[in-house]
């Protein structure tokens, strides 16, 4: 029998691929410094190492309790790098690699089959991600309000709110956003901003126990 996920243990891949994934490289940073100032152990593959072989690697020498993934995916896989290129981190093919863990992911759509796999086939304890595509707008000044609300379900993680707790903060901010862009337009953009908020909400999903708690 496999000994327990090491609670206080964070696994964290980013992989730094195009002008997206500069964003969500950056914004991973802020993550990281979230988890360590709780008292976790935080391990950090970017960029080039963010590779299929260093995933296996330390998932099983680590042993974490939390996997957090930043872009890309698809609805099967979650990607890194390698040699340059795009390649599958985790997907439906090695989904067993997630038992007993918690999975975060800021990504397109892994939640639509990647996440049902890992928690109803390969006893996922928790997988929190995005169903369909994520978007983001990168124009100032509608960049901060993407990144307050994505960042909240991993601070909120790491202050030791539920899963669903954190998830609700989210949307709660969310809200906040859209009722402020779609009654108080600044310019022809916030519309398209608030309709991409309200797609990035709807998508939004925890898989397996909301409940779960984490403790460094």
């Amino acid at each position: 029998m496999s000994p327990p996920p090491n609670t206080s243990a964070v696994l964290v891949f980013r992989n730094r691929f195009d002008p997206a994934t500069e964003w969500t490289h950056e914004l991973g940073a802020k993550v990281i410094t979230s988890f360590h100032n709780a008292g976790f152990e935080v391990h950090d593959y970017s960029g080039a190492d963010a590779t299929p072989e260093n995933f296996r690697a330390a998932v099983l020498t680590l042993n974490p309790l939390v996997i957090l993934g930043f872009d890309h995916g698809c609805e099967c896989d979650l990607y890194g790098e390698l040699n340059g290129e795009l390649v599958p981190i985790l997907g439906v093919h090695n989904a067993e690699l997630t038992r007993g863990r918690v999975v975060v992911t800021l990504a397109c759509s892994t939640a639509a089959v990647l996440g049902r796999a890992c928690v109803e086939r390969r006893g996922c304890k928790t997988y929190i991600g995005y169903e369909v595509k994520y978007g983001f707008y990168t124009i100032p000044p509608y960049t901060d309000g993407f990144e307050v609300c994505a960042l909240r379900v991993f601070t909120g993680l790491a202050r030791g709110e539920s899963a669903a707790e954190a998830l609700k903060a989210a949307e709660s901010l969310r809200w906040q956003y859209i009722n402020q862009l779609e009654n108080e337009p600044q310019d022809l953009i916030s519309p398209l901003v608030a309709a991409q908020m309200r797609r990035n909400l709807s998508c939004h999903v925890v898989l397996g126990d909301d409940s779960v708690r984490l403790v460094s």
